[in-house]
Order: structure tokens, then C-alpha cells, then sequence
């Protein structure tokens, strides 16, 4: 009764509901924890008199810990490897625009909330202020870009989606000097624009 009504209807009227209307959101289910440690709770002494009861008790009790063991390290290793879990290189930008003693008045941020990270990781005299439109340019101008964030229910930037925005590329009349990106869709790219010809009549 407890699995039926705590998890199983709570599910499928979600389930049921989200054929209408999209209200499936995974974190929500947090609130079926205590019923489902709880059931974990029940369960478990059951399991164990089975098992000592059983005349392949050993091999039992030792498959049960394998099975335990397995699942622990199948969950670590995909935070640890799956790249939906990978964390912006804040880090390595700021190195590379160390390496390049990039001046911090040649910076432009797309978005302006990329001056936070810039700042923890040691770009501490980085301005949020400038940003968008895109400067002129004409004598050069480093452009630190970062994929807009949609998704609700993502863990990092990392995760891709066909209607996803992406940052703005190379303005017309721009040439690019140096890049520099990572696989969590962050990047800087060095700028040289030729300023507009005017011509008189």
C-alpha cells in the first residue's frame, strides 16, 4: 500500500497530467524520498531473514553486496564522466587570457553575468558593464562568449538541444585573430575590425 500510494500514483498522475500539460520536472520527486526510504527500510530486514534462511545464504549475501557495490560505482562514474555533468572551464579561460596578458579594457562579455566566474577564478578587474553592442574593434578587442542557458532541468552548459540559442558570431567586417573554446560551450575569441569607409558626395 505504502509503494502503491506513495510512489506509484504520485507518478502516474504526473505521467498522466504531462500528456496536457508539461509539469514533468525531476527534482520535484524529491518529495517521495521519505516513502521511499521508508519501503527501503521494510525491505531490507525481509530480505535479510530470507537470505539466512536460505541454504545458499553466502552466495546470496555476497551477490546482494555486488549488487550494491555495482550500482554505487555505475552512478559515480557517469557524474564523473558523462559530459552532461562537466563544469564550465572558467579555470581555463582565465588562463588563457593570462597566457595572452590580455588587457582587461579590450573584454567584452556575452552574456554580462560571465563577470562573476571571470572574477573567482582571478579576472578580478573584469567590468560587467561591457557588454553588448559589439565595440569597434579597430584595434583589437577580446570577446568572451557563453552559450545561453535554457534548459530547466539541465545540470551544465554542456547539454545540447536543437532550439538551444547559441552566442553571436564573427560581426561582419571582423576577422578572427585567436580562439580559444571548450566543450562546455564557453569561449573567447581575439577581434580586429576595419573601422566603416565613409565616402562623400
Amino acid at each position: 500500500r505504502m509503494a502503491l500510494w506513495g510512489v506509484l500514483v504520485p507518478l502516474l498522475a504526473v505521467w498522466t497530467v504531462s500528456f496536457r500539460r508539461p509539469v514533468y520536472i525531476d527534482r520535484y520527486f524529491l518529495l517521495l524520498l521519505p516513502i521511499i526510504a521508508a519501503l527501503i527500510g521494510a525491505g531490507a530486514p525481509v530480505l535479510w531473514q530470507g537470505v539466512q534462511h536460505s541454504a545458499s545464504r553466502r552466495w546470496l549475501s555476497s551477490g546482494i553486496a555486488l549488487v550494491w557495490l555495482l550500482a554505487g560505482f555505475t552512478a559515480a562514474l557517469e557524474v564523473h564522466s558523462h559530459p552532461k555533468f562537466a563544469k564550465e572551464d572558467w579555470r581555463g579561460l582565465v588562463a588563457y587570457l593570462q597566457q595572452e596578458a590580455v588587457p582587461a579594457e579590450q573584454l567584452w562579455l556575452f552574456p554580462p553575468d560571465s563577470a562573476l566566474p571571470l572574477a573567482y577564478y582571478g579576472a578580478a578587474e573584469v567590468q560587467a558593464g561591457r557588454t553588448s553592442p559589439v565595440p569597434k574593434c579597430d584595434s583589437g578587442c577580446w570577446l568572451v562568449l557563453r552559450q545561453p542557458y535554457t534548459a530547466v532541468h539541465a545540470f551544465s552548459q554542456s547539454v545540447s538541444e536543437p532550439d538551444r540559442n547559441w552566442p553571436p558570431g564573427v560581426p561582419t567586417g571582423c576577422s578572427l585573430r585567436a580562439q580559444w573554446s571548450s566543450p562546455t560551450n564557453i569561449s573567447v575569441e581575439s577581434l580586429i575590425c576595419k573601422p566603416l569607409e565613409t565616402t562623400s558626395h
